[in-house]
């Protein structure tokens, strides 16, 4: 090889015709035999972190032997050639470790780490650089919703829809239908108990409740705490919703092999056409949203066959979207002028869902004969003794003061 050397002004000729001497008799020496000399390849670096990051980053002892993948947290320098072998935030490779064993062998000085005898290297600890999964929601073209989330439970592809449940630190389980949030553990309790509470704080009176949608079982939980009902009809189009949240979310499906729920593998659109007439006291929709699947529960047929299987005093209660973007909003408008032309009290209540587009969400209230503001029977549920979380008689009453951009949109008539 080639070698360049540096003659400062301070140089003596003496000490420079020593040096040549000394490289003439290295190359006299290992010209033909070449054992015992220093010979190996240029590695190249292949850089994970910076090295700030990976200086000051959390590090643990490791034997340098199973060192293979990880990030090196310190330097390791060698004494020839006298360049550093490992920088902190660098991959070590088995190629790296050969390397160092190999100069170690060969009598160089290595230095830089804690370790004199270079047994150990000191390795970045994985919280620098695990790779961050997120969940993300198109809310409006313009407004992404993301939660981070641990991992991924579960994915399947069913005859209808693609169905996804994430582990979350922040909202526990998370299951999502064709990329569209539906539940968490940390907040669906607002929505099945506003959905539920509402209409059976107002009739007391109910026994017959079909319950369109809501495979994850949260609805049918609510309804089961009480034991003035005597049948539950859950309509779930996706058996394979129904398994895995008996698999993922217990606490939600919980209630699904009480005596009283049976449950129908079907459309729910069909299911109410071919219902008999006056059958039901309740119909609740816990529906996805107004396209895929869930598209025929916001026609003006299905509301109409809903209003047909109702008793006289029977309820309608439906998830009504929000109407904070245009897009929902749109939906909601249609939605409540399709009821209106069937019940003669067709209301609009309010919970806040933090994970629900806008954080503020609508429900429909319907009824032949019942109004939730002046019949609300506030004595008779106090009486049961149910523990909620976010429902009460206070908030019931409360709940249907709506804003007033939600009230104009009320007032306008879906075209």
């Amino acid at each position: 090889g080639n070698i360049l050397a540096y003659i400062s002004a301070g140089d003596h000729a003496l000490e420079i015709e020593r040096l040549i001497s000394a490289l003439a008799e290295i190359k006299r020496r290992y010209s033909k035999d070449k054992t015992g000399m220093f010979d190996h390849e240029y590695i190249n670096p292949i850089v994970s972190l910076t090295p700030k990051k990976a200086f000051f980053s959390s590090k643990e002892k490791m034997e340098l032997e199973k060192c293979d993948g990880q990030i090196c947290g310190e330097f390791v320098m060698c004494y020839p050639p006298g360049i550093p072998i490992l920088a902190p935030g660098e991959k070590i490779t088995k190629e790296i470790i050969s390397y160092i064993l190999y100069a170690r062998e060969k009598g160089c000085f290595l230095t830089g780490t804690q370790d004199m005898e270079v047994n150990t290297l000191q390795v970045v600890v994985e919280e620098w650089f695990i790779v961050e999964l997120w969940y993300t929601e198109n809310h409006t073209e313009n407004v992404k919703f993301s939660i981070k989330v641990d991992r991924q439970l579960m994915t399947m592809q069913s005859e209808f829809q693609r169905i996804d449940i994430f582990e979350s630190n922040e909202f526990g389980r998370i299951l999502t239908l064709d990329g569209y949030l539906m539940v968490t553990e940390k907040d669906e309790y607002i929505y099945h108990e506003m959905i539920t509470h509402v209409p059976m704080a107002t009739n007391p009176d109910i026994k017959n409740v079909l319950v369109v949608g809501g495979g994850d079982g949260g609805t049918v939980r609510e309804l089961c705490r009480y034991s003035t009902i005597e049948k539950i009809d859950l309509v779930e189009i996706d058996r394979m919703v129904v398994d895995a949240c008996r698999e993922y979310l217990p606490s939600l499906a919980c209630s699904l092999d009480d005596k009283r729920v049976t449950i129908h593998y079907e459309d729910g659109m069909r299911f109410v056409r071919n219902a008999p007439d006056n059958k039901y006291d309740l119909i609740i929709v816990d529906s996805t949203d107004p396209f895929g699947v869930g598209e025929g529960l916001f026609t003006k047929e299905f509301y109409g066959n809903c209003c047909r299987s109702l008793t006289e005093e029977g309820i309608l209660v439906n998830q009504h979207e929000s109407t904070f973007y245009d897009s929902y909003a749109n939906s909601m408008k249609r939605a409540h002028s399709r009821i209106k032309d069937f019940f003669s009290t067709a209301l609009v209540y309010q919970a806040h869902i933090p994970t629900y587009p806008s954080g503020h969400w609508l429900f429909g209230f319907a009824s032949k004969k019942y109004d939730p503001r002046a019949d609300l029977n506030a004595e008779w549920w106090n009486s049961l003794g149910l523990v909620t979380k976010y429902y009460n008689t206070i908030l019931h009453k409360g709940c249907f003061a709506i804003p007033n951009y939600v009230r104009n949109t009320l007032r306008e008539t879906y075209k």
